[in-house]
C-alpha cells in the first residue's frame, strides 16, 4: 500500500482545500493506511486496492471537514459526528474478519487500545481517544502510526484459524465480563467475584476533559462503582468489546433528571496481565 502515499497525498490536499496543513494530510493518509489494514481481509478483489483506498480516504477527510466548520463541538456533538459520517464506511467494509482480532492481540496494550478506541464499534476522535487515556493527541497519532506498521507485519503470518481462535476467546470473555459487571452495578450476589478481577495495587486513571486523576489501589474503582448503587441510578452496558488482555467499556445512563446535564456516558478502558487486571482508564468521572 506506501506505493499509493503520494497519490493520496494529493487526493487529500485536493479534498482538504484552504483547510489542509501538513500534519491534517498526514493524518488523513495515515488513518486510511490503518483503517485499510484493519479491514484487509474483507476487500474481495484486490484490483479494486487503489479505488478502496481513495473511498477511505474521502471519508476521513469529508469527517474532518465537517468537524472543521462546527467546532467547537461537544463530547456529545463529537460522538454523533463521528458515527453519522462514517457509519456508511463501516457498513460497507466490515471490521470483523477473525484475522483482524487475532492481529490485535499481538500489539502491546497501549497500541491495542487506541485502535481498539478509534476503528471498532464506535469510532472515536483522535482529542476523544486523548481525554479517555489521558494522553496528548500527539501520542495517539504516534501509537496510531507504530500499529499500522506493527499490523503491516503480523497479518502475513496469520492464518483463518488462529483467527477463529482470536474471536472465541474474545466472545468468552466479553460474555463472562458483561455478566460480572452488571453484577457489580447492581451489587448482586456474583458482585465479589467482579472485584477479584481486579489486582489489589490496580492503577486507575480518572480523566474527563482537561482533568487527570491517577490513583493506586481498586478500592477507588470499588468507591465510584459504591457512588452509583447508592445513588440508585439506572445504567446500560452498552458494549463491552475485548482485544486480547485488553477490554473497552461503555455505560450509558438509562434516566437522568431533567434538571441535571450529567455526561450520558462513561468509558472504561481495562488491561490485564495474566489473571488480573492490573490498569483503568475511567472517563468522565460521573455518570
Amino acid at each position: 500500500m506506501e506505493g499509493y502515499r503520494p497519490e493520496l497525498r494529493a487526493y487529500a490536499m485536493h479534498l482538504l482545500g484552504s483547510h489542509r496543513c501538513e500534519q491534517d494530510v498526514e493524518d488523513m493518509v495515515q488513518e486510511t493506511f490503518l483503517h485499510a489494514l484493519m479491514h484487509l481481509p474483507s476487500l474481495r478483489h484486490p484490483a479494486a486496492l487503489r479505488s478502496w483506498l481513495h473511498t477511505i480516504l474521502r471519508n476521513n477527510c469529508y469527517l474532518l471537514l465537517r468537524r472543521s466548520r462546527q467546532q467547537p463541538l461537544s463530547w456529545e456533538q463529537d460522538v454523533q459526528e463521528t458515527i453519522t459520517v462514517t457509519q456508511p464506511l463501516l457498513d460497507e467494509v466490515s471490521p470483523d474478519s477473525a484475522q483482524v482480532w487475532a492481529a490485535m492481540e499481538l500489539l502491546p496494550d497501549a497500541l491495542n487500545a487506541t485502535v481498539l478506541l478509534r476503528f471498532f464499534r464506535s469510532r472515536r476522535s483522535y482529542q476523544q481517544i486523548a481525554t479517555i487515556l489521558g494522553i496528548p493527541v500527539g501520542t495517539v497519532r504516534s501509537r496510531l502510526h507504530h500499529a499500522c506498521k506493527r499490523l503491516r507485519a503480523i497479518f502475513p503470518q496469520l492464518s483463518g484459524e488462529t483467527g477463529m481462535e482470536a474471536c472465541a476467546r474474545n466472545e468468552q470473555q466479553e460474555e463472562r465480563f458483561r455478566a460480572l459487571l452488571l453484577a457489580a452495578i447492581t451489587n448482586d450476589a456474583l458482585a465479589p467475584t467482579f472485584w477479584d478481577e481486579y489486582d489489589a495495587n490496580l492503577q486507575v486513571t480518572f480523566t474527563a476533559e482537561g482533568y487527570i486523576q491517577r490513583e493506586r489501589g481498586k478500592q477507588h474503582l470499588q468507591q465510584l462503582f459504591e457512588r452509583h448503587t447508592n445513588a440508585n441510578l439506572p445504567v446500560d452496558i452498552q458494549q463491552v468489546v475485548f482485544s486480547g488482555k485488553v477490554c473497552f467499556v461503555e455505560l450509558c445512563r438509562a434516566s437522568a433528571p431533567a434538571t441535571e446535564l450529567p455526561p450520558p456516558c462513561v468509558t472504561m478502558v481495562f488491561c490485564r496481565r495474566e489473571e488480573r487486571i492490573i490498569k483503568a482508564w475511567i472517563c468522565p468521572l460521573c455518570w
